[in-house]
């Protein structure tokens, strides 16, 4: 078969596969299609529930309406005075290393300290 087959065409012929083995298989076939069904619609319902969650409480989660990154090196005086002045600040350092078990065993960690001022 050198043509490719659309998906309805391809459901169909599935489908009439099944029916010749008896409604039997046919129930089996129709089941899988409404699982499938099933777990699209949860994962879209899901996934617009986190969305909505997020657009509504996102700044109480996010604990913030700005964000600034300095790599390497910590905020100088001036500029520290300058983000207190615009309201409440909160400062996080993040490192990543290596953490290793008692038998040996090493995996990458990422740490991460906040402080709340």
């Amino acid at each position: 078969m050198t043509a490719r087959r659309s998906g309805f065409g391809l459901a169909a012929q599935l489908a009439l596969r099944e029916l010749r083995a008896g409604p039997r298989g046919f129930n089996v076939f129709m089941a899988s299609l409404a699982l499938g069904v099933m777990a699209i619609a949860g994962v879209g319902s899901v996934a617009r529930s986190l969305e909505n969650g997020l657009a509504g409480e996102g700044r109480n989660i996010l604990g913030g309406d700005m964000a600034f990154s300095l790599v390497q090196r910590e905020a100088s005086e001036p500029e520290r005075a300058f983000l207190n002045q615009q309201g409440r600040v909160s400062a996080a350092a993040t490192m990543r290393a290596m953490a290793r078990s008692a038998d040996g065993r090493a995996t990458l960690v990422y740490t991460k300290a906040v402080v709340c001022g």
